[in-house]
C-alpha cells in the first residue's frame, strides 16, 4: 500500500522551518512512524512566498532536509515551483500521480482547511482516497489569517470554478499566465487583485502575512 504524505509548505527562516511548518512536518513524521506496514512517501511542495523574494534554499528543500534529519531513509519528492497554495497542489499533482498512491494524506494549518479542501477537490484526481490533517498551530491563531482566508478562497473559486474537477494542467496554465504570482510584470498586480480579490488590491496588501506570521 502506497501512502503519500503531502505537506504544503509555508514560510521558512533561513534554512529552518517556521514553528507552524515544523508542526506540519512532525505530524506527517508521526504518521510515518506509526504505519510501518504502509509504504509512505513524503511529497513537499513550495518554493518561496513570492517570486520577488529569494532565500538560501527553497521551502521544499528546507522540508526535505528536516525530514531526512528525522528519518534518514525517508523517500521524499520535492516540488519547488509553487509560491501559493493553489500552485502547491497543481504543481505537485504530477509527482503524486507518478507514485500511483492508494491514499493521499494532506497536511496544512487548520485556518486553511476550506481552501485546501476546495483545491484538492478541484485539482487532484477524483479517484484518489484523500485524508486531511489540519493542525491548530500558531498560524491558525492569527486573526489576520482568519480575515484573509475567506478572501483567498473567493479568489481561487473565481480562477478555478469553471474547470472540470481534476484538470490540474489547466489550473497550472491559469496560475502561470493569468495571475501575477509567477511572472512579475506580465500581469498587473492591481488590476488582477481589484478583479479577483474581495476588497481589491489595497485589501490584499493589508491581509498579507509576513514571514514572522505578523
Amino acid at each position: 500500500m502506497i501512502t503519500v504524505l503531502f505537506v504544503l509548505t509555508t514560510s521558512v527562516v533561513g534554512d529552518q522551518p517556521t514553528s507552524w511548518l515544523k508542526q506540519r512536518l512532525d505530524t506527517a513524521i508521526d504518521y510515518f512512524s506509526s504505519h510501518s506496514s504502509e509504504t509512505c512517501v513524503f511529497v513537499v511542495s513550495g518554493r518561496w512566498n513570492n517570486v520577488t523574494q529569494s532565500y538560501p534554499v527553497s521551502e521544499s528543500e528546507v522540508c526535505r532536509r528536516y525530514l531526512l534529519s528525522r528519518i534518514p531513509t525517508a523517500r521524499i519528492l520535492t516540488e519547488d515551483i509553487a509560491v501559493e497554495t493553489g500552485g502547491g497542489l497543481a504543481f505537485a499533482k504530477p509527482l503524486i500521480t507518478s507514485l500511483h498512491p492508494d491514499k493521499v494524506l494532506i497536511y496544512n494549518s487548520a485556518v486553511n482547511a476550506k481552501r485546501t479542501r476546495y483545491l484538492a477537490k478541484k485539482l487532484f484526481d477524483p479517484t484518489w482516497k484523500l485524508e486531511f490533517i489540519f493542525i491548530d498551530d500558531s498560524f491558525s491563531q492569527n486573526p489576520r489569517a482568519h480575515r484573509k482566508e475567506p478572501k483567498a478562497l473567493v479568489m481561487f473559486k473565481k480562477l478555478f470554478d469553471h474547470l472540470q474537477d481534476g484538470d490540474d494542467q489547466q489550473a497550472r496554465e491559469i496560475l502561470l499566465y493569468k495571475t501575477p504570482f509567477y511572472h512579475k510584470g506580465l500581469i498587473d498586480d492591481k488590476e488582477f487583485f481589484d478583479h479577483y480579490w474581495p476588497g481589491g488590491y489595497d485589501d490584499f496588501l493589508e491581509k498579507r502575512l509576513s514571514i514572522n506570521n505578523q
